[in-house]
């Protein structure tokens, strides 16, 4: 089975003045054999292959556009493990932000990419029947807290078309009403020339639950074994308390690492491949 989409050359659409924004057009397309660049286009053309690179608003307007509309493109951005930031990966996907869909079966050369990255997984914490941790390794935990972690004010916009304060408001609320008497710790997203954030390791240090919308943080702590809680649709969903009884964390982190590539493998063509012998994924919710 191919994938039509990929059939296309593709039409990468990104940022201006953005070098790491520049070099994954340029890996796209030579991966491609092919394509053009548009810089913040108002619209784009009804016969193109969109792959957006990054996320700003007038990039969110029109992936919310296609997303609307059914109609099929690709995003890029930092990788679920090993991000490039850090030396290795961008995530890819098609029709969404993250991937969340795990399928049933999994060729042999992308469950392979998982083993590659040798992420050591701690025990999984014991949960009680709310999702909160119990015990931590063969003693009592303390009292523990849950963690809930923020991205930044324009990304709740830009995907929820809705206000950050509201948003967090809403989710303290919920925590409160379902986890009575648990402390709560608030933590944002550290950013460029912002207030210092403390180390992720001491929040997530006595962490009984780790809360976000969408963040990779929800991946580091499920790689801890502390049990996650996304509120959007998301790469870590599958491993969500609402509805995960047990430790999906190896099935689900397989997948994810089948669906990020190097730039070098971007522009090799090794992601195009992958990405067009593979079923276009439903269209779900953003976040």
């Amino acid at each position: 089975m191919t994938n039509p989409f990929f059939d296309q050359k593709p039409t990468v659409v990104l940022e201006t003045g953005k070098p790491k924004s520049e070099m994954l057009a340029a890996a796209v397309i030579a991966g491609a054999g092919g394509g053009q660049v548009l810089y913040m286009p108002d619209k784009l053309p009804d016969d193109c292959s969109p792959v957006f690179v990054g996320m700003r608003p007038q990039i969110a307007r029109l992936i919310h556009e296609r997303h609307r509309l059914l109609r099929p493109y690709v995003t890029i951005d930092n990788g679920y493990f090993l991000p490039y930031k850090e030396g290795g990966y961008f995530r890819v996907t098609q029709n969404g932000l993250q991937t969340c869909q795990v399928p049933d079966q999994m060729e042999l050369e992308a469950a392979t990419r998982w083993d590659s990255l040798r992420v050591k997984l701690d025990p999984p914490k014991l949960r009680n029947r709310n999702g909160l941790t119990t015990t931590w390794g063969p003693d009592p935990v303390p009292e523990g807290h849950i963690l809930l972690v923020l991205q930044s004010r324009p990304w709740y916009e830009m995907v929820l078309h809705q206000n950050r304060d509201d948003w967090v408001g809403s989710a303290l609320s919920m925590l409160e009403r379902e986890y009575p008497g648990v402390p709560i710790r608030v933590r944002d997203k550290p950013l460029k020339g912002g207030v210092p954030i403390a180390p992720l390791v001491d929040d997530l240090q006595d962490a009984r639950l780790v809360v976000a919308l969408s963040s990779a943080v929800l991946l580091a702590a499920a790689v801890r074994g502390i049990p996650v809680l996304p509120l959007g649709r998301c790469a870590a969903s599958p491993l969500s308390v609402r509805y995960d009884d047990g430790d999906r964390r190896i099935e689900t982190f397989t997948n994810l690492a089948a669906n990020q590539w190097t730039n070098q493998e971007i522009a090799a063509g090794i992601c195009w491949r992958d990405m067009s012998a593979r079923p276009a994924p439903f269209f779900l919710d953003l976040a």
